[in-house]
Parts: C-alpha cells; structure tokens; sequence
C-alpha cells in the first residue's frame, strides 16, 4: 500500500484443539466457551455473534470491550456511560440464557451480542467507526 504504514501479518493455528472456523482461522470460536465453563460443542452450534455474546459472561467481558472501543474510538463521557450500559444489558440478558441447551444459549448470546454491537455502531460518529476500521482489519476476540 501507498500510505507509508508498515503492515504486520500473522497466522494462527489452532492445532490443539478443533476450530469449527477452520485450523487457520484468524480466531477460534471455542475459546470463549471454554472460558465460560461451557462445553466446546456448543459453539459448534453457534456462529461468530454468539461467540462473541459469550465473551460478555467473564467478568471482565464488558470492561475489556468497553475499554478497547474507548481507546481506539477516543469516547466522550456519554458515549462511553451509553455503551457500558448496553454491555451490561446484554451480559445480564446472556447469562439469564439456559447453560444447558446450545440452541438456546446460543440464540440468547447472538441476540444479546448484535443489540449491543447495534448500540455502539449507534453510539459511536463516523469518524470514530472509521478510526476503528483503519486500525482492526477484523473483529477482535
């Protein structure tokens, strides 16, 4: 590219444990199961969006989220008191889901997820969402 930025690439492989994205995948969608204590076969059933919803079942999943936003998007007050607030919405709604039943769960997550990611796209200004997509290529996990 032309614009004077020096580009890093990097491969993951997840040999070690199966990636229903593929071995190669730029994340693994297991992971976050996982760290919730839940089996990895749920995320089989689920897709990126409700992977992504159970990040927010940790404790730290909303403040790691809201932190990363601010600190790539430069929030104001509000925005930032906005966008927690949805996060804690959708952790709630998440971990009100039944932890038994993936099709369920990962119905519950997905909803959750893409209300919160609704609200902050909402929150956010254009400049901010394109100074995010100038620096994250894809999604972070």
């Amino acid at each position: 590219m032309s614009n004077g930025r020096t580009h890093l690439v990097m491969v993951h492989a997840w040999p070690w444990l199966y990636n229903p994205d593929g071995m190669f995948a730029a994340e693994h969608r297991v992971l976050p199961y996982l760290r919730a204590g839940l089996p990895a076969t749920f995320a089989q059933e689920g897709d990126a969006n409700a992977a992504w919803g159970t990040t927010l079942l940790s404790e730290q999943g909303c403040a790691t989220d809201v932190e990363r936003i601010d600190f790539l998007a430069k929030l104001t007050r509000t925005q930032k008191s906005t966008i927690e607030r949805a996060c804690r919405a959708a952790a709630t709604s998440i971990r009100a889901a039944p932890r038994t039943d993936a099709t369920l769960f990962n119905s519950a997550a997905r909803d959750a997820w893409l209300a919160y990611a609704k609200t902050k796209d909402a929150t956010l200004t254009a400049q901010q969402r394109a100074r995010i997509a100038s620096v994250v290529e894809h999604p972070m996990m």
